[in-house]
């Protein structure tokens, strides 16, 4: 005789707006969040002039290496748990997730607090000149880490 698997309810209020992704594709347990990028300077010392780390680098992972750990405090792991509870509701620029059930927001102001940007409010009488012409040669650093534009 078999067992059925064991079936989790995660607890889906429909009082919330629907999900951005099905309750069912995400974890349900607790999240290990507590990963950091300081082992990446660890592995590119241990692995450096090897075939392995050629083989990273020129992988889609290759590119973290280019990004210093000390600019890169938040965990992946967190920003992939807010994705992928993200609620679908309005204004369209800021991230409502779910978490036990219950409503999170993460709109500018909190990007301002984690990142240390300053988003407060444009002063008044700003007007940013959204007619901007591009440069030749000014975007080659973007260029060359995310490659050309392409329309997606």
């Amino acid at each position: 005789q078999q067992t059925p698997p064991t079936q989790i309810d995660v607890g889906e209020d429909l009082r919330l707006p629907p999900r951005l992704f099905a309750t069912d594709r995400f974890p349900v347990r607790r999240l290990n969040i507590y990963s950091s990028p300081e082992i990446l300077p660890f592995i590119r010392h241990v692995l450096r002039g090897t075939p392995e780390f050629d083989t990273i680098r020129q992988s889609p992972f290759g590119k973290l290496f280019d990004i210093p750990a000390r600019q890169a405090p938040v965990s992946c792991k967190m920003i992939h748990s807010f994705l992928s509870r993200q609620l679908l509701c309005l204004p369209e620029h800021t991230l409502w997730t779910a978490f036990g059930g219950k409503p999170l927001r993460y709109g500018l102001q909190e990007f301002g607090t984690v990142t240390g940007l300053d988003c407060r409010p444009f002063p008044e009488g700003y007007h940013p000149d959204i007619a901007k012409s591009v440069v030749p040669g000014k975007d080659n650093v973007w260029k060359r880490v995310i490659g050309k534009k392409k329309t997606i």
